[in-house]
């Protein structure tokens, strides 16, 4: 299996001082003008891009960006102000961009049964923030490191009788255990099936093995838009393939 490795800038945790979005009492999303920081899907689109939020609205980047063209859609936090003056172009919102840190974005992998422990691993890890939003399941999980030996981490169907059933599985490789590192990842969820006919959205399970013990987790999913849980903030890089060396 040839793998490349892609390293994950361990810098600490930032603290968002203004949320881009606040609530009323109707749950109504409200925006104001102004520098913010945000989680988002980058979502590409021939030779361009759009940002999708995790509360379902999209945003236009008018400035900021240059020459950037993805070729697959791919989670990202964002440093951005609302450009309110500018066209929208059927856009909820049009913003310029200021800075933009893409994290390891990856597709889900197939079950191989009993190679699955070999393969991807079963190396504990501590998760520090997990949630759905944008298409993606976003996990930014803590373990034991030796800077060695870079790791794998993949998000497994293994229940055949249901799709929606996921297994994060991490192999570092039997890389020393010297220090405590962090790292971020994210998981593209559109090769899930729809839900069944009539029904909005599906109860989604991600089993991950932990140092106490297997943790589950469920998570209500629609294909299209889906609700964000307990977003959080980081600094990182992506890769189609997906080993990471922490640092």
């Amino acid at each position: 299996m040839s793998l490349r490795k892609l390293t994950l800038f361990m810098l600490g945790t930032l603290v968002i001082s203004s949320l881009f979005f606040s609530c009323n009492d109707d749950n109504v999303l409200v925006v104001r003008s102004g520098g913010y920081k945000s989680w988002f899907t980058v979502k590409a689109e021939d030779d361009s891009f759009y940002f999708l939020h995790d509360k379902g609205k999209t945003f236009l980047p008018v400035g900021g960006i240059k020459n950037y063209a993805p070729e697959r859609d791919h989670r990202a936090f964002v440093y951005y102000e609302v450009a309110l003056e500018k066209d929208h172009q059927g856009y909820d919102y049009p913003v310029y961009v200021y800075h933009m840190d893409t994290i390891l974005s990856k597709s889900l992998v197939a079950d191989l049964g009993d190679e699955n422990e070999k393969v991807y691993g079963k190396d504990p890890v501590r998760i520090d923030r997990m949630w759905v939003g944008g298409g993606f399941l976003t996990i930014r999980f803590s373990t034991y490191w030796g800077g060695r030996e870079a790791y794998f981490v993949n998000l497994v169907q293994e229940n055949e009788d249901n799709p929606f059933e996921l297994t994060f599985r991490h192999n570092a490789y039997d890389d020393p255990k010297h220090s405590w590192g962090y790292g971020w990842v994210a998981f593209d969820l559109a090769d899930l099936p729809a839900p069944a006919e009539g029904e909005d959205s599906v109860e989604l399970t991600v089993k991950v093995h932990t140092y106490e013990g297997v943790l589950e987790k469920t998570f209500t999913y629609t294909a299209v838009t889906e609700n964000a849980e307990d977003p959080d903030d980081s600094e990182n890089e992506d890769d189609a393939t997906g080993r990471m060396m922490l640092m």
